[in-house]
């Protein structure tokens, strides 16, 4: 096998994090066998990668991860091996870069990269809309995204994300979250420049949402009394 050969460098990343986990050793060699062992996991992540091989590229990226996180405390750099351990897995196992984002995330807040963790907290969205097509849980994300952009007063990026939650919840039923998002989105744009003209689009769908609403209030409240009628 050649030396750029995943599994070489595989085994040479194993052995390398082997000799820093045991025996004595001062702490500077320790650190700098720990770091060996992170590039060595990294380079093979990267070889599978190329190989299109998404979940053993996946998988090394976690372990370099691991000791970023375990044995550097470097939560920074883990988050970022998190975040190519999702690109790769995102092509093959959705769930698994799903969860592998949200523990990048928790990496990026615990550093104060906010604006970081908000953009990531979309992509968290997107996967499990497209990729895994579940809407609750695309919701949440979304919703949590929104709230991220807002409080690092990304007013817009903001906006776009109250606006996907408020589609997400029309869809589900749950109109009184709709329309409390479009009506949110709809006043603060009122004064911007940009948004302003969208301000009549998003008041109507939070009328629509209003009607939708009691449309569906009304048919499940007289359903009972129309199947004792009829039965």
């Amino acid at each position: 096998m050649s030396e750029q050969d995943p599994r070489v460098l595989l085994q040479k990343a194993d052995k390398a994090l082997q000799s820093a986990s045991g025996g004595f050793s001062f702490f500077g060699n320790k650190t700098e066998k720990f770091e060996n062992a992170a590039d060595l996991y990294t380079q093979a992540a990267n070889c599978f990668r190329v190989q299109k091989m998404n979940k053993e590229a996946g998988a090394a990226f976690e372990k370099a991860a691991a000791i970023f996180t375990l044995n550097l405390n470097e939560p920074g750099d883990a988050a970022n091996t998190l975040t190519e351990a999702f690109k790769v897995y995102r092509k093959s196992d959705p769930e698994d870069a799903a969860r592998v984002l949200q523990t990048a995330i928790q990496h990026y807040i615990s550093t104060g990269n906010f604006r970081r963790a908000a953009s990531h907290q979309q992509n968290l969205a997107e996967v499990f809309e497209v990729e895994i097509g579940d809407e609750t849980r695309a919701l949440a994300a979304y919703e949590k995204a929104a709230e991220w952009f807002e409080g690092d007063n990304a007013e817009a990026l903001a906006n776009k994300h109250f606006l996907k939650v408020a589609d997400l919840a029309a869809l589900k039923g749950d109109y009184a979250k709709a329309v409390a998002n479009f009506e949110k989105v709809a006043k603060s744009s009122i004064n911007n420049n940009l948004m302003k003209w969208s301000v009549k689009e998003y008041f109507m769908k939070a009328t629509m949402c209003h009607l939708a609403s009691k449309v569906s209030y009304y048919a499940s409240s007289t359903l009972p009394t129309a199947a004792v009628q009829y039965s």
